[in-house]
C-alpha cells in the first residue's frame, strides 16, 4: 500500500513539473514572437511572470535582457547582463552587450574594464574598437589610436575602423600619419566620403590649400553637399585666392545650415571684395544673429583664435582674434599674439604695430608678453631698418 502510495506521489510530481516545463516553453515561445512584432514591452511582461526568487534560469533571463535591450532600457538590461557574465562567465554575448549598454551609459572607465576581460576572452574586433571609442571619449588619444589601429589592421577594408583613425590622429596633430592612413585607406575603396573629408581635412589643417581645394572640390563633383565640405572648400579657395568661387561654396554652407554668425561674416568678407551692399546685407544679418551676450562672443572667438595659435595656423588665428576684437576693443590680450602671429607669416610692419600698440596700452610690465614684446620691437625695428 506505501509502495503504491508513492508511485502515485511521483507521477503527480512528474505531471507538475512536466506541466511547468510545457508552460515554460509556451511563454518562451511567445515571448519571442512578440519580440520579432517589436513589442517588447510585451514580451518582457510575459518573461517576467517566469521569473521566480531563488531560481536562476539564464534562458529565460536572457530572453528578458534583450527584451530590456531592445526597448532601450539600459540599467535593467545591463543589471540582468551583469548576472548572467556571473552565472555563465564563457558567454561572448552576454559581455558584449554589457559593453555596449556601459558605453551607452557613458561609464567610459567601466566599458574599458569589461572591453579587456571580453578581450581575454576572445579578440571581438566590435568589442576593440568600442574600447577605442571609450578611450577617445575621456581623450586618452594614444590608447584610443591603439585600438583603432589594431582594428583597422586586422579589417583594413572596415570605414569605420579607418575614420575613427584618422580622426584620432587629426586631433593629435599628427597629419603626415593621418594622411598616410587616409590614402592607404583610399587606394582600395577611392570612394569613401568619410575618408575624403577627413583626408581634406588633413592637408586643410596643414595650410596645403591647393591640395585640400581639389580634394573638397572633387567631392562636391561626387555628390557630397554637406556643410562641411563647401564651408572647407570655400576657405581653401579663399586662402588660394579664387574668390568668386570661395563666396560660391560659403554661400551653398549656407544653404546646409544658417545659424553660423562666423559663416555670416565670412560671407560679408567675401561680398566686401566686390561690393559693400551685398556686403553691409550680410553684416546686418550677422548682427541680427548676435543673440549671445557680447563676453561669449568675445570668448568663443578668442578661444578659435587659441585653438589656431596652438596649431600655428598663423592666418586662422589672426582672422579669429580680429573678429574677438569686434566685440571687445580695449581687451589688449590678444594684441600680442596677433603680432606673433603676423611675424611668422612674414608681416613684420604689422607685426611691430601690434606689439608696439600692446606696449603703450599695457598696465604690467612684468609678464611673459610684456617682456617679449619689448624684446620683439627691438629686434622687428633693427631687421626692418637693416631692408630698407
Amino acid at each position: 500500500m506505501r509502495k503504491s502510495a508513492f508511485l502515485l506521489f511521483c507521477m503527480l510530481v512528474c505531471v507538475s513539473l512536466g506541466a511547468q516545463t510545457t508552460h515554460r516553453d509556451s511563454v518562451l515561445a511567445q515571448a519571442r514572437i512578440l519580440k520579432q512584432q517589436y513589442r517588447f514591452d510585451a514580451a518582457a511582461e510575459s518573461l517576467a511572470s517566469l521569473m521566480e526568487p531563488g531560481r536562476m534560469d539564464t534562458e529565460v533571463m536572457g530572453e528578458l535582457a534583450d527584451c530590456h535591450f531592445q526597448a532601450g532600457y539600459s540599467e535593467d538590461a545591463a543589471s540582468l547582463y551583469g548576472i548572467l557574465m556571473q552565472l555563465d562567465p564563457d558567454n561572448l554575448g552576454y559581455r558584449m552587450r554589457y559593453l555596449t549598454l556601459s558605453y551607452r551609459a557613458k561609464a567610459y572607465p567601466e566599458t574599458v574594464n569589461a572591453g579587456k576581460e571580453l578581450l581575454q576572452k576572445d579578440s571581438l574586433l566590435p568589442a576593440v574598437s568600442l574600447v577605442g571609442d571609450a578611450f577617445a571619449q575621456m581623450n586618452m588619444l594614444d590608447s584610443a589610436l591603439s585600438y583603432y589601429s589594431s582594428a583597422l589592421r586586422r579589417n583594413p577594408a572596415r570605414e569605420s575602423y579607418a575614420v575613427k583613425t584618422v580622426d584620432v590622429l587629426l586631433r593629435q596633430k599628427n597629419y603626415p600619419q593621418a594622411k598616410e592612413v587616409a590614402e592607404s585607406f583610399l587606394e582600395n575603396d577611392p570612394t569613401s566620403i568619410p575618408v575624403r573629408q577627413l583626408q581634406g581635412m588633413a592637408y586643410f589643417l596643414t595650410d596645403d590649400y591647393r591640395k585640400s581645394a581639389d580634394i573638397f572640390d572633387a567631392l562636391t563633383k561626387d555628390g557630397d553637399d554637406s556643410y562641411a565640405t563647401h564651408y572647407y572648400l570655400g576657405i581653401s579657395y579663399r586662402e588660394i585666392n579664387i574668390y568668386l568661387l570661395a563666396r560660391q561654396e560659403l554661400l551653398a554652407a549656407w544653404q546646409k545650415d544658417s545659424s553660423s554668425v562666423a559663416l555670416a561674416l565670412d560671407i560679408a568678407g567675401e561680398y566686401l571684395r566686390v561690393t559693400s551692399r551685398e556686403a553691409i546685407d550680410w553684416y546686418e544679418k550677422a548682427l541680427e544673429m548676435l543673440t549671445l551676450p557680447v563676453n561669449q562672443l568675445y570668448n568663443s572667438y578668442k578661444g578659435e583664435g587659441d585653438s589656431y595659435f596652438g596649431r600655428e595656423q598663423w592666418k586662422n588665428a589672426i582672422t579669429a582674434y580680429r573678429k574677438a576684437q569686434t566685440f571687445k576693443p580695449d581687451y589688449i590680450n590678444t594684441y600680442p599674439r596677433i603680432a606673433y602671429a603676423l611675424e611668422r607669416t612674414g608681416d613684420k610692419k604689422n607685426a611691430l604695430d601690434w606689439y608696439q600698440r600692446y606696449l603703450k596700452a599695457a598696465k604690467s610690465d612684468d609678464t611673459f608678453w610684456y617682456n617679449y614684446a619689448t624684446q620683439a620691437v627691438k629686434d622687428l625695428k633693427a631687421e626692418l631698418f637693416m631692408e630698407e
